[in-house]
């Protein structure tokens, strides 16, 4: 009960904070106006989805370090997730704010004016305004997107060592994260890059699900399920399969 009362005070903070920074990062001068005008309600509608999405990564934030020493599901994806956050800094560091090639810069244009793109898909410019409410500048993009990455990967190593458990060298598919390729989409802030990783998610939590705890699905995993697979048909054309 404490973990999640203190997600949610982590998460209003955060959100009160943040209707302080976006008059700095988007075309905003009177957050009643903006309230009041043609974006009033896309606007209010983001800061939901927001509080929704932190409050998910809050909880699975608290919940690593809250079991970290007594589950070593938890420990492992840590770990991982950490290496991993540790090892893109670095890149971070000289590739800053992110690799930016040409349709982002479009994206970033409408987005601070809290506008979609629709071209790279509507899904793409939300991803881009609330990463900017979270971390006001540019490199906040990539800043998100990295720990989104980290998370996943620490969850793909956890659920890797409890499948081939007992096995040596599970290790070596944490080199497959540190391809030149794979870093460098790491930094690239397009839609192609956090659809892969919420794809790969979505595969490995359905081979845990399957080949580790093998039980039922709850309905509220059928729910957060159903809701990665929404996004997953329609953020890429491609994906109409799912």
């Amino acid at each position: 009960m404490r973990r999640h009362l203190l997600c949610v005070c982590i998460v209003l903070l955060q959100l009160v904070l943040s209707f302080f920074t976006d008059k700095v990062v988007f075309n905003i001068s009177h957050l009643q106006d903006l309230i009041s005008g043609p974006n009033g309600m896309r606007y209010i509608g983001l800061k939901v989805a927001l509080a929704v999405i932190l409050i998910i990564f809050w909880e699975i934030t608290t919940y690593i370090i809250t079991w970290y020493r007594k589950k070593d599901f938890a420990r492992t994806m840590g770990k991982y997730a950490l290496i991993y956050l540790a090892i893109m800094s670095v890149f971070f560091v000289f590739l800053w704010p992110g690799i930016f090639r040409w349709d982002e810069f479009f994206i970033l244009y409408d987005v601070l004016a809290l506008n979609y793109n629709y071209w790279q898909h509507a899904i793409t410019s939300m991803v881009y305004i609330l990463s900017l409410m979270v971390i006001p500048t540019t490199g906040g993009i990539v800043m998100v997107q990295l720990l989104f990455i980290s998370l996943v990967v620490g969850f793909v190593m956890s659920v890797i060592k409890d499948l081939f458990k007992g096995i040596k060298g599970y290790q070596l598919a944490f080199l497959l994260f540190l391809l030149p390729p794979i870093i460098d989409n790491n930094f690239y802030p397009m839609r192609t890059t956090p659809y892969a990783y919420l794809e790969l998610f979505f595969v490995f939590y359905l081979l845990r699900k399957k080949f580790i705890l093998k039980d039922d699905f709850s309905w509220r995993e059928i729910l957060g399920l159903s809701f990665i697979i929404a996004i997953l048909a329609c953020w890429r054309t491609e994906s109409i399969y799912y």
